[in-house]
């Protein structure tokens, strides 16, 4: 795909080591190491959707239009967004992010191992390996809410983005430059 086929889309799907209230009162939180089997020999291809878990698929790794890093701070991803999309949900889809906070992601993981503790008295699930089904954007109220994000290429620049976008933005930079390279060893 050349530049002027596609529009990028960048994102933190889950925080690591972050502990979230689930709403039936329980906690969870996913170690910063639970996805790196997954990612080293997926067990399935992920789909990015949009707006809603049950939306149209607008990126996938099976074409390799979705790639998935994790670093330090969560599980990340970058998507190439077809042309084709449209100008005018392109448009929805940042329109949503400014107007409220929908930069937000939700994500369908199933946990394949995990640890149970106590977390300010009540249960938490500790994930420490799990894999991933689809991740959704432009959405509001998933589990993990404002810890995640999504934006485009020149939103930490601009002043009209959220503070935590823009300071996502300059964290993704830092965890996607070591990314090509581990990929490369992995594949060797």
């Amino acid at each position: 795909m050349s530049a002027a086929e596609f529009k990028r889309l960048h994102g933190r799907a889950i925080p690591f080591n972050k502990t979230i209230a689930l709403k039936d009162g329980l906690f969870e939180m996913v170690e910063s190491k639970a996805f790196d089997r997954f990612l080293e020999a997926p067990l399935n291809d992920v789909n990015l959707l949009e707006f809603f878990h049950d939306g149209r698929v607008i990126a996938s790794t099976a074409d390799r239009s979705l790639r998935l890093f994790a670093d330090s701070r969560g599980l990340n991803f970058y998507a190439d967004i077809d042309a084709s999309y449209g100008h005018e949900n392109w448009h929805l889809l940042r329109a949503m992010r400014r107007s409220k906070p929908a930069d937000q992601c939700s994500v369908n993981f199933n946990s394949m191992a995990c640890i149970s503790d106590v977390y300010l008295g009540a249960h938490r699930q500790r994930i420490v390996r799990a894999r991933i089904d689809h991740i959704a954007v432009g959405v509001t109220g998933g589990a993990y809410g404002a810890a995640t994000g999504v934006w485009t290429d020149g939103d930490e620049k601009d002043p009209a983005s959220p503070l935590r976008i823009q300071e996502m933005a300059g964290e993704f930079q830092d965890g996607a430059a070591t990314w090509p390279l581990r990929e490369f060893i992995r594949r060797r």
